[in-house]
């Protein structure tokens, strides 16, 4: 029985292999009374790993618009000031293999992402995190994993399984003390670009 290593280990690429067994007497093949021209038989292999890879977004999740969780009548009623703006982006994920993720950003925060004011260019941070049910960064779940712009990325180990269409999703939000500076400024109109880099050709 031949058997081969799991596929799904296997980084993308091209793998050479023999296999030989011995004719005669006692040896791998043995036809007992038969003659052989040769004392052996290899076999060679040639065998291609290509992983797949599909991310898909809903239409329209390339805006996101940001607010409280309860709307802004408790500032608009009250003034009392939201404890986060945030918005959720569901997107399904289909993989054979791990692979990486990062962030690139119109404007930087530190490592991470910002949104800035249109009109006053101040800049606050805008925090991103991803979740993916069943997968695994670091030896922990991957939920709510901040992400970064550190090119070397997040690796996330998949669960040792083909996975087709698996909701996951991304949490865009403000934190308190940054929102706070944003109501200070009434009318302001805050914007920011965030590109995600997956990579999927993980050594």
């Amino acid at each position: 029985m031949l058997e081969t290593p799991n596929p799904l280990l296997l980084p993308s690429g091209d793998y050479e292999g023999e296999l030989i067994y011995t004719l005669g007497n006692g040896k791998d093949i043995d036809y007992h009374a038969l003659a052989y021209n040769d004392d052996e038989v290899k076999i060679k292999f040639n065998v291609s790993v290509e992983h797949a890879f599909f991310y898909q977004f809903p239409n329209g999740s390339e805006n996101v618009q940001l607010a409280p969780t309860n709307g802004w009548g408790a500032w608009i009623n009250g003034g009392q000031v939201p404890d986060m703006l945030k918005k959720e982006v569901p997107f399904t994920l289909s993989t054979s293999s791990g692979f990486k993720v990062w962030m690139q950003c119109e404007h930087n925060v530190g490592s991470g992402c910002g949104l800035k004011n249109q009109a006053s260019a101040e800049t606050l941070p805008l925090d991103v995190k991803i979740t993916i049910p069943g997968f695994i960064s670091n030896q922990q779940p991957v939920r709510n994993l901040l992400l970064n712009t550190d090119t070397l990325g997040h690796t996330i180990d998949m669960p040792g399984r083909f996975v087709v269409d698996l909701h996951s999703k991304l949490n865009f939000s403000v934190n308190k003390p940054e929102v706070e500076k944003m109501v200070k400024a009434p009318g302001s109109n805050w914007k920011g670009g965030v590109t995600l880099i997956f990579d999927s050709e993980v050594e």
